[in-house]
């Protein structure tokens, strides 16, 4: 969210000048209520089920495990960040374990035009233009727009452009913790998440704990190699967008 959100840093090679736009960017989400939590939190655990044919033991099920565990393996919410740039618009996080596939991605659903210029076209019936970022397992980029086929009539539908950089660099990137490794030799602390974050988000994020163990509000149960319980639908009601199923890159 952090380096999404963030405004352009002063300097890409001072590692302190993304931290510090970072952090703006916690500063600025707006105070979480009691309300909040129940309206635009939903968090969940796995039960037993199957994943590409493999029998999954259900989280309570696992050994050392207790069977009374109110331990959450998902978690989604709905965020409103407090600044001029993204006064009103929706942040949906969501994060499980024995989900569908082992997958990070951020998308940007852009709004919807205020109207047509192709006045036959019904606005509603067009799906809104992506943007995706891959970060795992494929590291890529993808857009998603409407176009207009060809021919005579007005029909519009959804084209894609990707980029990814295994198929567009004989190099292979480095892994997650190569790349971690390596900047710890160099010195640089860009990728790593300093104090004054750290205490941020645990500031925005322990009233949400704290209400869960005050309450013992149940956990919403989900089948393993599923997206999640059926009830973090909820945070997408009224949007223009539900929650993306997978990346096509996947496919």
């Amino acid at each position: 969210l952090g380096l999404l959100c963030m405004e352009p840093p002063v300097s890409l090679s001072d590692a302190n000048s993304i931290r510090d736009e970072k952090v703006k960017v916690l500063r600025s989400i707006k105070e979480i209520t009691k309300e909040d939590i129940d309206n635009n939190f939903i968090r969940g655990q796995y039960s037993d089920g199957e994943v590409k044919g493999e029998k999954v033991t259900g989280f309570k099920n696992l050994d050392g495990v207790e069977s009374s565990s109110n331990t959450e393996t998902f978690v989604a919410a709905k965020l409103e960040i407090d600044n001029w740039r993204w006064a009103g618009v929706p942040i949906l996080l969501r994060s499980g374990k024995r989900l569908e596939k082992r997958i990070s991605e951020v998308t940007v659903y852009f709004k919807k035009a205020p109207e047509s210029l192709l006045k036959s076209l019904d606005l509603d019936s067009l799906k809104p233009n992506v943007l995706a970022f891959q970060i795992q397992p494929n590291e890529s980029i993808s857009v998603q727009f409407n176009l207009k086929q060809p021919g005579h009539n007005i029909e519009v539908k959804p084209a894609i452009m990707d980029f990814t950089y295994n198929e567009s660099f004989e190099k292979k990137t480095s892994s997650a913790y190569e790349r971690l490794l390596l900047d710890i030799f160099k010195g640089d602390q860009t990728l790593f998440i300093r104090k004054d974050e750290v205490e941020k988000a645990w500031e925005i994020l322990t009233p949400v704990l704290d209400h869960w163990s005050e309450t013992g509000e149940s956990l919403c149960s989900y089948k393993p190699g599923s997206w999640g319980p059926e009830e973090a639908n909820k945070l997408t009601e009224g949007l223009s967008h539900s929650w993306r199923k997978f990346s096509h890159l996947e496919e």
